[in-house]
């Protein structure tokens, strides 16, 4: 009295579809081949940056200062505006 084995459904995919998706695979796997050569050929020329323990003091400082500007700048007072009712200026010009 054995169960009997389940049929397993086969999805059939057109052979169009194959050979599309297997060019598309050639075609990536081309193109990353292409961008990692780049990328170590950039790699290869490009310079180590290197920063000096000067460059994160200076960096440091000038961030401390501009901190302690805006914190100050937030307590002083806003300057006066001039009044809105004078409307009226006077030019005088003096020949010698």
């Amino acid at each position: 009295m054995a169960e009997p084995e389940s049929q397993k459904v086969i999805k059939l995919v057109p052979e169009f579809l194959l050979k599309k998706r297997k060019a598309y695979q050639a075609i990536k796997a081309t193109q990353a081949k292409l961008a990692l050569l780049e990328k170590r050929k950039v790699a290869r020329g490009k310079p180590l940056n290197f920063k000096r323990l000067e460059d994160f003091l200076k960096d440091g400082h000038i961030k401390h200062r501009d901190e302690t500007r805006i914190r100050r700048s937030k307590h002083r007072p806003a300057p006066p505006l001039p009044p809105a009712g004078n409307k009226l200026a006077f030019a005088v010009r003096i020949r010698e």
